[in-house]
């Protein structure tokens, strides 16, 4: 388990203290994959990096296990660190080294022989797919390669936890896609924890199971991945979804618009909305419908464009509906 307990982080720029994280709260259990997301700026990595301890809080405490990170000497802390795999988002490989050398140089601490070694690095380069680019050199591997790269170098010492900083961030999406369902295999063979950092909220939620929004230093909702798709309380946390919801052309914000947002269950709720608005043409009309996977539960949102008679929507469609709310 990882736990923060009012956890605060400052940094002193041009003699003005900035609060980089305030009051954090957080615990993750084991055998989860948490998501942390938030706009540039917001702390995640910051939080990340506290930690492994490659950066010290200014209050609070934050455990990993039973152990304080912030109260380790620096021999313990690299033992600890045996345990805590990490992920980049630049991959951090050292190009004049081949692929097996790369990840060969996260057991130079082991007692294995060096046939051992030899067995483990081609077991995990296995794990990860490219036993057969072992003798290559990184320049020499796609982005979505390197980072296969650097998840075998985080996980050959079969660490408790995994922590991955930005991971699909310089990545296309198919191939974020790709390292997403990787990790979702590796950590359920391996029972790993995962704690994801991401600006993408798109990536998190194919791969998490809870989601903690951070915004400015501080924890704004914390929630399972499907609560926080059909339940974001925060604008911030709304803004998000809004980024995986709309297709790039599509803009609501100038208009009377009412939001449904439903499970799209065995029902008859999409001709019961047909009836619906063929009955009030004149009163509403549909503006945009989408449906995302969430927790492998299809989720439908509906958007509609009220032209008059907002009481008779809110009446009518809370038939068919559990919650029909005004668009924000």
């Amino acid at each position: 388990m990882i736990k923060f307990s009012n956890v605060s982080k400052n940094y002193v720029n041009k003699k003005k203290t900035i609060n980089i994280l305030k009051n954090i709260n957080l615990t993750i259990n084991d055998g989860e994959i948490v998501g942390i997301v938030g706009y540039s700026g917001a702390g995640k990595s910051t939080l990340l990096r506290l930690i492994n301890g490659l950066v010290k809080i200014d209050g609070g405490s934050v455990t990993v296990d039973k152990y304080e990170i912030n109260k380790l000497s620096e021999n313990k802390l690299a033992d600890i660190r045996q345990h805590l795999g990490m992920i980049f988002q630049n991959f951090n490989l050292l190009d004049s080294l081949t692929v097996y050398q790369n990840i060969a140089l996260s057991l130079a601490k082991s007692k294995l022989n060096k046939d051992e070694k030899e067995q483990t690095v081609n077991n995990i380069l296995k794990d990860v797919g490219l036993l057969q680019h072992k003798d290559k050199y990184p320049s020499e591997l796609s982005g979505g390669q390197q980072q296969r790269v650097g998840i075998a170098r985080a996980i050959i010492n079969h660490p408790k936890y995994l922590l991955c900083d930005e991971a699909t961030s310089a990545l296309d999406p198919t191939t974020a896609d790709e390292i997403v369902q990787l990790l979702k295999k590796i950590q359920k063979e391996k029972n790993l924890t995962i704690v994801f950092i991401s600006h993408q909220i798109e990536i998190v939620r194919k791969l998490c199971d809870r989601i903690v929004v951070l915004s400015h230093g501080e924890i704004i909702e914390d929630a399972s991945c499907l609560q926080i798709f059909t339940e974001p309380k925060n604008s911030i946390t709304k803004q998000l979804i809004n980024n995986v919801v709309f297709d790039s052309n599509i803009d609501i914000s100038n208009k009377n618009v009412y939001q449904i947002i439903h499970p799209n269950s065995k029902n008859d709720y999409v001709e019961k909305l047909n009836k619906l608005l063929n009955k009030h043409t004149e009163d509403f009309k549909l503006v945009y419908t989408t449906t995302i996977l969430v927790e492998n539960q299809p989720i439908v949102y509906i958007y509609i464009n009220v032209i008059k008679n907002e009481k008779t929507l809110i009446k009518s469609a809370k038939t068919i509906f559990k919650e029909v709310k005004k668009y924000e």
